[in-house]
């Protein structure tokens, strides 16, 4: 047997076999929803009588290939056929998987059921395999036996590099068992709530702002009908104050309800050389983030989030992709406590220690940052001051005032720091972010200067990593930006001819 094979436990996985019978039905029910237009076009225009042939054809279709689809797993390789007509058989060495996701829908909770979702080293970020449906005792051995066999054939590639003893095995030994889930972070619901009222949860009633305002902008109009009947003399403006009072206390339930519904049971794991972060209240996932493959780890805080002193975390992966919506539902930590943030912090990237101090930006950045915010708050209230005098002037002057106050708060924002290997860096201010990368993940580093940039002497120094944006030091003077390059690539160039080590300290 090779040494990357691993001795499966519990469900037999080795042995061919189809996924659980439910899971016709559950495609049945998704296609059905799709199909209610074309069910009604048919009744209307009087071939009814087909409905239930096609139904049954569905039906006898979706069966068909829930009984010509199989999979298995003998510790080394997941193998998976399907198709009737045309055969596609996919086979998957342990060595590629990257990331296993156990997802549960209420459905599949109120069954005891489980769909599985394998990721692949250059699948892109998006699931190669999804078994769905299969039982929750199958699913969870199953994900256990992938993760482990992945782990085993890393060990493996790696054990001839660290000099292993002539006549040692090279392969590993495994546990017998998982490792215990070590919970590094736990969100209550009141957290959750919180997070959905100072986050991007507080936008989802947007679409409904044009809405409410139109009601406004009626309200003193039926109030003073109410008040000429001699219904109700003082509507107005109590009415007005009440409509806006209860709007925003709306607004900001459903914000709140929108967090806690997506998050609920919010919990960050270490399970081995992963983290597993579950979430959901009606659909629960658990998401697998490998340590090994992080690339950079940001702290956010937006305005509000820095007035409470919390924030949130986001985890940038290789092979990231799917689009934002499926990176932020796997490695985003909605709101986290600055101790909390370092912990997770110092736990994914090797080497590092907290988020500060940060050295500053040079001064003349001040004068930039300032610039930046200014003109398009003079281009674009200027024109009012002529049209609209004299409320343009003061519509100019309030935007001037908040483009200075943003101005001088994105500088203060912006700083940079190394440390052993790890690079430190600030910059934003509605929203500021602290970007913390290894060095050991740089691809490449980059040093570009704008224009008006080389007019002062500053640079904007960029480290290329996998699966998502470049971490960047901006506004810096030129030489300080050149230095951090050099040393960044050097310390990523030793990373790479160092022996490979085991966990989340390899290069990505």
């Amino acid at each position: 047997m090779p040494s990357d094979t691993v001795a499966v436990s519990g469900p037999d996985l080795s042995r061919t076999q189809r996924l659980h019978p439910a899971s016709p039905v559950f495609d049945i029910i998704s296609l059905a929803r799709q199909l209610v237009p074309a069910v009604i076009g048919a009744s209307v225009s009087g071939i009814a009588a087909l409905v239930p042939i096609g139904v049954a054809l569905l039906v006898a279709g979706r069966y068909l290939l829930w009984w010509r689809r199989t999979w298995s797993f003998d510790g080394s390789v997941f193998r998976m056929d399907s198709g009737v007509l045309s055969r596609r058989e996919v086979r998957i060495p342990a060595a590629r998987i990257q990331q296993v996701e156990l997802v549960r829908g209420l459905r599949h909770r109120l069954l005891g059921l489980a769909t599985i979702e394998v990721e692949t080293a250059g699948g892109a970020g998006r699931s190669e395999i999804d078994l769905e449906v299969v039982r929750l005792d199958v699913a969870v051995a199953l994900r256990d036996a992938l993760v482990r066999a992945r782990d085993a054939a890393r060990l493996d590639r790696s054990a001839p590099l660290t000099g292993a003893p002539t006549g040692v095995p090279a392969g590993p030994v495994l546990p017998a068992a998982s490792p215990a889930d070590e919970v590094l972070v736990r969100l209550s619901t009141a957290r959750l709530a919180l997070a959905g009222v100072t986050g991007p949860q507080l936008f989802v009633l947007l679409p409904a702002a044009g809405w409410l305002f139109q009601v406004l902008d009626d309200l003193p109009e039926r109030a003073a009908g109410l008040v000429r009947e001699g219904d109700l003399e003082s509507a107005g403006p109590v009415a007005i104050a009440g409509a806006v009072v209860v709007g925003v206390l709306a607004w900001l339930a459903v914000a709140a309800s929108a967090s806690i519904v997506a998050n609920h049971g919010f919990t960050v794991c270490r399970r081995g050389d992963d983290l597993v972060l579950a979430r959901g209240l009606f659909s629960r996932r658990e998401s697998t983030v490998p340590l090994r493959r992080v690339q950079a780890v940001r702290v956010d805080q937006s305005l509000l989030r820095r007035a409470v002193g919390l924030a949130s975390l986001r985890v940038q992966s290789a092979g990231q992709g799917g689009g934002e919506a499926e990176v932020a539902l796997r490695g985003v930590v909605p709101l986290l406590t600055p101790d909390e943030a370092v912990s997770l912090v110092t736990t994914m990237v090797n080497g590092a220690h907290d988020l500060g101090p940060l050295a500053p930006a040079p001064a003349v950045a001040r004068r930039r940052s300032l610039v930046r915010r200014l003109v398009p708050a003079v281009v674009v209230t200027g024109p009012l001051l002529v049209a609209v005098w004299p409320w343009g002037l003061v519509a100019s002057l309030v935007a001037v005032a908040l483009a200075v106050g943003l101005g001088i708060d994105a500088y203060h924002g912006l700083g940079h720091r190394w440390d052993d290997g790890v690079l430190v860096a600030r910059q934003g201010s509605l929203v500021r972010r602290t970007v913390v990368v290894s060095a050991a993940r740089a691809q490449s580093t980059r040093v570009h200067s704008s224009l008006f940039q080389r007019r002062v002497g500053l640079a904007t120094m960029a480290v290329d990593v996998a699966g998502g944006d470049a971490p960047e030091v901006v506004d810096q003077t030129t030489t300080v930006a050149e230095e951090l390059a050099e040393h960044t690539l050097a310390a990523a160039l030793t990373a790479r001819t160092a022996p490979a080590g085991i966990g989340h300290d390899q290069a990505g």
